[in-house]
Formats: C-alpha cells, structure tokens, sequence
C-alpha cells in the first residue's frame, strides 16, 4: 500500500496542474472574446464599417436596430453604412463569457450608443466562434 502512495500523489498533482491550465486557457480565451466586442464597439464609435464588418462571420445574423429586423452580414453593412453617421461614440460594458465548447462562446452584456446627443443603451447576447484562429460574431440579440 505505501508503494501506491508516489503513483496517486503523482496522478493527483498532474490532475491538478491539466485543470490549471485548462482553466488559465479558457481565461485567456474569454479574454480574447471580450476584446473582439470591445474592438467591435471601438469600430462603431471610429465610424469604421470595413474594421466593423471584420468582426462578423460571413454567414451572421445580426439583430440590428439600424435595419430594424434580424439581418444577414450584407443587410447589415448597408444599415450600419447609413447609421454610422449619426453615431457619436458606443461602449460594450458588463460582458460575461460564457463557453459552450472550446470553440464557441455566448456573450451576454450592455450596449450603449451614443447617437443625436442620446445614449440608448440595450442589453445584448453575442455568439461568438473561433475560426481559423479568430474569434467572430455569428449571432446576436437583443434580450
């Protein structure tokens, strides 16, 4: 039985050791996605419709106020191209990651816009899919 002691000791510190590195993994990831949106909203506020638009996956559905329904990336590009000239500035604050698998993640968190001298501000979810090693918009909500 004491000769078992070195082997358990062994198996539970690399044990713990592969679930500390899981975990700093999924930080760090949860990290990226959370600067994908913030560079998305820092896009909206530079008015910036291709660095906006760079954020999205090509088969997204974004639900847009702009466009006043849910759209497809292209419906989007046109009603963000006309909203971004009333834009003033936009912030995404309180954004809590969520991870569905290692590659695919929901967002839940607060927009404000800050358009004709008002800020509105809405609550939002997000699905985001790493792709070829990017971390994209594939959906979003209102809730």
């Amino acid at each position: 039985m004491t000769k078992r002691w070195p082997c358990i000791v062994v198996t539970m510190l690399c044990s713990l050791l592969a679930a500390a590195t899981s975990a700093f993994a999924q930080a760090t990831e949860a990290d990226a996605v959370k600067q994908t949106l913030e560079n998305f909203g820092n896009a909206i506020s530079a008015r910036d419709l291709e660095l906006l638009l760079s954020f999205i996956a090509d088969d997204a559905q974004i639900d847009s106020r702009a466009a006043g329904k849910k759209v497809n990336k292209q419906e989007y590009r046109e009603a963000m191209a006309r909203a971004l000239r009333n834009i003033d500035g936009a912030q995404l604050r309180n954004l809590k990651v969520t991870f569905k698998d290692a590659d695919n993640v929901v967002v839940d968190g607060e927009a404000y816009i800050r358009a004709g001298g008002q800020m509105n501000a809405s609550y939002n979810q997000w699905r985001l899919q790493k792709r070829d090693g990017k971390w994209l918009i594939i959906e979003s909500k209102y809730k």
